[in-house]
């Protein structure tokens, strides 16, 4: 099976559909991006990615890991698509709830000012919000229906573009583009849950098998499965924007947080192609590996990574090479040029970013998740340290702690990557087919507990 068999088909309009949205959003990011930074200056939008980081690391718990397990569970098993939706929106809402009562006494204890706590709360409450209502989307795509959760993502995409650019002509205070949040949450979320009633209340109809769980077991089930996933989005949260935004309030400037932000936002424009491509592929490798087809497993792995390297390069290529260029082009303010050496080693982290989505991607169809909760146990404890000394040497030497925190991102994926290939290789290199796994489906959600 070569790249072009793999991008035809039901896949080849998975990917393809994921693949416009992603180009569409990218450039709808792009306009953000055109005019964000350009008015808030470096400044506000260091509190912007502070308030991002804090709210990213505690809204982590809200999702509870459990995105990637209702992809794999429901494309599985597409007749407990209900319960399974179900029993995530209750979690969420209940986790929600506790997340926020926390996240507001610790603004307080942090000391903020009142300026940046407000931001600060919003954000969160943002955060939150889209956690709870991402079930709708995650159904959609364990059931392979990838147009609509593109369309409801593209619709949040629009709204959240447009009212950011109107924000920006009308000289909205800071608050306000952390708001607009909410506003595109409830869009995506009314958009998603009208194009997944009707498989809803289809497979409610064929539904056969054991009688459903209460919801408490659901409840309880679903977050188990979860926890080697949360494990590794809490580290993700923890070095990736919480720990380096805000050991930089304390070891670095502002300013050096808005270096680190807009490196964030292009690197984040760049993750859409490897999230849309890893996405389309989860189901089709899980299905695949649970089958028993390991060769058939194997080979698509591997045209995955083709596809993303091919992708990579030229994106690479604009942050290592032309980062003055482009921050010329879009007529960023003077006080950005601190972000030059931040944006070239970026374009060189990317690779080990696209890297660890598709050996991730791979494990987690293979059912192998929990070497995340191993691994990223290891690399959180590892996460303030390693962040508090780059950043602390990027601020010494290079009057940039933006270029230090954005060090210890690579030194923390090598270490993740390398972990994470060493659990992978064996099923590459020496893959085995077998019969059809003969475990029930529910047994698979709760083999883990």
């Amino acid at each position: 099976m070569n790249v072009f068999t793999l991008l035809r088909g039901k896949f080849g309009r998975n990917v393809g559909s994921t693949l416009l949205t992603q180009a569409l959003t990218w450039t709808m990011a792009m306009g953000v991006t055109f005019f964000l930074p350009g008015y808030l200056g470096e400044k506000n939008l260091g509190v912007l990615t502070l308030a991002a980081g804090f709210a990213g690391t505690l809204s982590v718990f809200v999702n509870f890991g459990t995105s990637t397990v209702l992809v794999r569970e429901i494309a599985r098993t597409p007749e407990r698509v209900g319960e399974l939706v179900r029993a995530a929106l209750i979690l969420r809402l209940t986790l929600g709830l506790l997340v926020l009562s926390l996240g507001a006494g610790v603004t307080f204890l942090l000391g903020y000012a009142d300026n940046v706590r407000l931001v600060i709360i919003i954000a969160l409450i943002s955060s939150v919000a889209g956690h709870i209502t991402e079930p709708f989307q995650s159904a959609l795509r364990g059931l392979e229906e990838f147009p609509k959760q593109n369309a409801a993502v593209l619709a949040e995409k629009i709204v959240f573009s447009a009212c950011t650019v109107g924000l920006v002509y009308v000289k909205a205070p800071l608050w306000s583009f952390v708001a607009v949040y909410l506003f595109g949450t409830a869009i995506s979320a009314a958009f998603a849950w009208r194009k997944l009633l009707p498989f809803l209340q289809a497979k409610k109809e064929i539904a056969i098998g054991p009688p459903p769980m209460s919801r408490y077991a659901e409840c309880r089930n679903l977050a188990v499965a979860g926890l080697p996933f949360l494990s590794s989005m809490v580290f993700v949260s923890i070095y990736g924007d919480g720990s380096s935004a805000l050991l930089m309030s304390k070891l670095s400037t502002l300013e050096a947080i808005g270096w680190f932000g807009l490196a964030k936002r292009f690197a984040g424009a760049a993750q859409m192609v490897p999230v849309a491509v890893a996405g389309a592929m989860l189901p089709i490798l899980t299905r695949l590996y649970h089958s028993g087809d390991r060769d058939g497993y194997a080979q698509m792995v591997r045209s995955m990574i083709c596809v993303l390297l091919a992708c990579l390069v030229p994106l690479s290529l604009v942050l290592i090479v032309f980062p003055e260029i482009l921050l010329h082009l879009l007529h960023y303010p003077e006080g950005f040029a601190g972000s030059v050496p931040v944006l070239r080693l970026t374009g060189c982290v990317l690779v080990l970013w696209f890297a660890q989505q598709a050996v991730g991607t791979a494990l987690v169809a293979a059912g192998k998740q929990a070497i995340f909760g191993k691994v990223t146990a290891v690399a959180a404890l590892l996460a303030f340290p390693v962040c508090g000394v780059c950043i602390w040497a990027g601020e010494r030497f290079m009057r940039n702690g933006a270029f230090g925190a954005m060090a210890a991102d690579a030194i923390l994926e090598i270490f993740l990557l390398s972990c994470y290939t060493r659990v992978l290789l064996p099923e590459l290199t020496s893959p085995k087919s077998s019969g059809p796994a003969t475990r029930s489906s529910r047994s698979e959600l709760t083999e883990a507990i």
